[in-house]
């Protein structure tokens, strides 16, 4: 069993070994994009109400100590406030989306010729009809051999139990694709160890969305699966990307890899003296990662000697 949080040295590396992905510099070309400057004017003034409002509210029921009260009536206001300022016209996939509090999320893979098992509970998983779309082509990659990142300090641990693969909603769920996952973490305190939260937390998401699927250990996927990740601890936001492009993780550490970037770890805010100071830039990756837009499926119409049929990619 692999522990989605750990402290190990050098965990970061491990956990991009054992998932087979790569991390990539910088964040994908898709957040260029500039979310417009009335949003976040307007954004920013409903949040520090909010951030004022939270804050006392620690203070008044005796949370001092305790960031993830704080931390989740935060995020649940920034939601609120997203999604009550932004037309859903111009955003119609909100409308048609779903929120998911801490669902479990368990996968299984290979690598080494070893069995790995992964269970996590994100603190909340935005989903929707539609994928995102890619966040770059399918690279191939060579990798460091295993022999050079001994994953056993980890905190691995040996379970008999049926391999289990559960993508946290049930079969026939009309919302079946992870856009953002939010995690509240108040024990990683390295950046290397939020960055494997993010990387061990993502590719549990898709991978045990694409056995869900039919997708099979040791084949690669016709078509990539991303998901977005924010781990916070309330202040403090880290903003992630990943790209599952293949299940063949065994032993080869040369061919098609996984894909992951990280952000910089930011304050939102800063306070001093009671005043609230918003970190635009923070507040801008926010915005971005909540207006990506899914990718409709392509509907192609196959000629047919009967008749025409429809065929969804």
């Amino acid at each position: 069993m692999v522990p989605p949080r750990t402290q190990a040295i050098q965990c970061d590396s491990k956990y991009l070994w054992l998932t087979k992905s790569v991390l990539q510099e910088g964040m994908p070309e898709v957040y260029d994009e500039s979310v417009t400057e009335a949003t976040l004017k307007r954004l920013s003034s409903y949040l520090h109400k909010s951030i004022l409002q939270a804050k006392l509210f620690q203070i008044e029921s005796n949370h001092r100590s305790k960031a993830e009260p704080f931390a989740q009536g935060l995020l649940q206001d920034i939601m609120r406030i997203f999604w009550s300022i932004n037309p859903l016209d111009e955003h119609p996939y909100m409308s048609k989306a779903s929120l998911a509090y801490r669902p479990t999320i368990a996968a299984y893979w290979t690598r080494d010729f070893e069995m790995f098992q992964i269970e996590d509970r994100p603190t909340y998983v935005l989903r929707c009809k539609f994928p995102l779309g890619k966040f770059a082509e399918p690279k191939i990659e060579q990798l460091r051999p295993a022999k050079y990142l001994p994953v056993g300090d980890l905190g691995l641990f040996k379970r008999h139990v049926h391999l289990d693969s559960f993508p946290g909603y049930k079969i026939g769920n009309p919302l079946p694709y992870i856009h953002t996952q939010i995690i509240i973490d108040r024990k990683s305190y390295k950046s290397e160890q939020t960055i494997a939260r993010g990387i061990i937390s993502s590719f549990a998401q898709l991978a045990a969305h694409a056995q869900n699927k039919d997708g099979k250990l040791g084949q690669s996927l016709k078509h990539p699966l991303c998901c977005q990740t924010i781990i916070t601890n309330g202040q403090q936001f880290t903003f992630m990307c990943y790209q599952l492009n293949t299940l063949k993780t065994n032993n080869i550490e040369k061919g098609l890899v996984n894909m992951a970037w990280a952000s910089d770890t930011m304050d939102l805010f800063s306070s001093y003296n009671g005043e609230i100071d918003i970190n635009e830039k923070c507040l801008k990756y926010i915005a971005q990662f909540f207006v990506n837009k899914p990718i409709p499926f392509k509907v192609i119409k196959k000629k047919s000697v009967k008749a025409s049929e429809e065929v969804v990619q």
